[in-house]
């Protein structure tokens, strides 16, 4: 019971403590450590301290904070005694001023919207005066024709001119209207946003046994803050380097200004707690190549990588490649920190802040790429090595082209060994055609199979004055039955990986040279049996109520 006691009587006297000569300071942030999803925020703040205790209130930080990931450190011989949060309101001045000119803008023009209605009432009292009148018309007998056509005449004209009048106070009135709308609605939105301005005041008790100062540093992990990274791609084409821009897309809704702060961007995983760290089996198996090599996998289906798009079994489903993603980014097994030069205001409206972390220039070799049968395009890829001293992370790049952007493309380094590879754009210099034989096409019954035969050829020029590398791709289709075999006749010296029928073509094509390609194979199988040899793709058909 004694032991109760005491423990209550210590706790009754720190916090009232805490009441006692509280001194309110403000601190500044230091740095803020930016990781892919939240943020550690450094503030310090110079202290002075009297002999014996010292309590301090820090206001207004941010209401996405971990309390437990409170660090709170003191130069000096001062020791933290205790420490506390408590939640209150923030008293936002912007957001106060703003509301005050709101409802002003509001008072006059709910007096402008007052006034036009009185004057409208009143011609609308005019109007059904008048009327009353002209109803009285040749009540009393003996009036004139001339007389009456006169009264008619003046009626007819002054209703005319009341319900121009009625129209015009109604014309005045609706943009009135809808600006007291507008701005109640906007009244609310910020009323709303003062009343759910929460913050976290910090309370802390410093023993120090002499008069001194101490510099405190409080460090903490805020939540709905994170960066991603972006990168901007420029080349003048074959034979010249790649500049690359690595920059990074920050949002902060933390519910905390950061201004003119010095920024730290980071991949490693936070964590607040104290909690022994674990690591996983390392395990190995066949994986998907996405860099535009197919590597088998243990389904033994081949891939490829065309303009962000993936193309598996026969290459006519395709997927884009950020779909994977999901908000997702793989990183590295090592974390990296990059240490931002600038320093950068990022407010906390959730909007991004493009920040500059890098620029780097590439030396970098090329060539073409192009699978026919999916578009009948060419794409230039460009080779870069020594890529991974830069700590890249995957994510998407804006490609310029000779100055001029040419697109979006992706910079994949989960599947990229030394060597890392970009789509850099179409070129429309080197033209590939692929072709479908009809004459050599064709049917026959033999026994009880049936033989259908196809031809394809491809046909690409070099319309550029100097020599190009292109790597062509196609397909032989692969047999999933017994029944049904597939001879193959011809493939032009083709690389062919057997499991999945891929066709690959590493040409040097020579300026203004044409290079033919033949494909062409046979296909057997029951006759009392269907199968789909030709493939096909599905579209979107737009109807005329797009249209109109």
């Amino acid at each position: 019971m004694k032991q109760l006691v005491l423990i209550f009587f210590i706790l009754f006297y720190s916090l009232g403590s805490f009441a006692q000569d509280e001194q309110s300071i403000k601190t500044e942030i230091e740095n803020i450590t930016v990781y892919l999803n939240g943020a550690s925020v450094l503030r310090t703040q110079k202290l002075s301290l009297k002999a014996g205790r010292n309590t301090f209130k820090v206001s207004g930080l941010s209401s996405k904070m971990d309390t437990k990931s409170l660090n709170l450190t003191l130069s000096g011989d001062a020791k933290l005694i205790t420490f506390y949060f408590e939640k209150d309101i923030l008293q936002d001045k912007e957001t106060s001023t703003r509301l005050n000119i709101l409802a002003d803008s509001l008072k006059s023009l709910e007096y402008s919207h007052e006034k036009l209605g009185y004057e409208l009432e009143a011609i609308v009292v005019e109007k059904e005066l008048l009327t009353n009148n002209t109803s009285r018309i040749g009540e009393n007998n003996g009036v004139k024709t001339t007389e009456l056509t006169m009264a008619t005449t003046y009626y007819r004209s002054k209703i005319t001119e009341i319900n121009s009048k009625i129209l015009e106070y109604q014309t005045k009135l609706k943009p009135v209207e809808f600006r007291i709308s507008s701005l109640k609605e906007k009244l609310a939105t910020f009323k709303n946003q003062q009343n759910n301005l929460e913050c976290i005041n910090l309370y802390f008790i410093i023993n120090s046994t002499i008069s001194t100062s101490s510099q405190l540093s409080l460090r903490y992990f805020v939540n709905d803050v994170g960066w991603a990274p972006k990168y901007d791609l420029r080349t003048q084409g074959v034979g010249s380097t790649i500049d690359l821009d690595y920059r990074a897309q920050l949002f902060n809704l933390s519910g905390e200004d950061w201004n003119n702060v010095k920024l730290i961007l980071s991949t490693a995983v936070p964590s607040s707690t104290l909690d022994k760290p674990k690591m996983d089996v390392w395990g190995l198996s066949y994986s998907y190549n996405y860099s535009g090599k197919v590597r088998k996998s243990e389904t033994g289906n081949g891939e490829g990588l065309l303009n962000n798009r993936i193309m598996r079994k026969d290459q006519s489903e395709t997927k884009s490649r950020t779909d994977l993603v999901n908000n997702e980014l793989d990183i590295s097994d090592l974390n990296v920190q990059f240490p931002i030069k600038e320093k950068y205001t990022i407010l906390s409206d959730g909007r991004p802040n493009v920040v500059d972390v890098n620029s780097y220039k590439l030396d970098a070799s090329y060539y073409y790429f192009s699978i026919p049968k999916v578009a009948q395009e060419v794409y230039l890829i460009g080779k870069m090595v020594g890529w991974e001293s830069l700590n890249l992370l995957e994510g998407k790049a804006n490609v310029y082209l000779d100055g001029t952007f040419v697109g979006q493309s992706f910079i994949d380094t989960r599947y990229s060994n030394d060597t890392l590879e970009i789509v850099l754009g179409i070129d429309k210099t080197v033209s590939i055609q692929r072709v479908k034989r009809t004459d050599f096409n064709q049917k026959r019954m033999i026994g009880l199979n049936r033989r259908e035969s196809f031809m394809y050829e491809i046909n690409v020029r070099n319309n550029h004055k100097t020599p190009i590398d292109i790597e062509i791709q196609d397909q032989l289709p692969v047999s999933q039955e017994s029944e049904i075999s597939i001879d193959q006749d011809e493939i032009s010296g083709a690389d062919k990986d057997e499991l999945s029928g891929r066709l690959k073509w590493q040409l040097n094509l020579e300026p203004a040279k044409t290079k033919t390609l033949k494909i062409s194979f046979s296909v057997k199988y029951p006759r009392n049996k269907f199968v789909l040899i030709r493939q096909s793709r599905k579209a979107i058909l737009a109807s005329p109520s797009d249209f109109w």
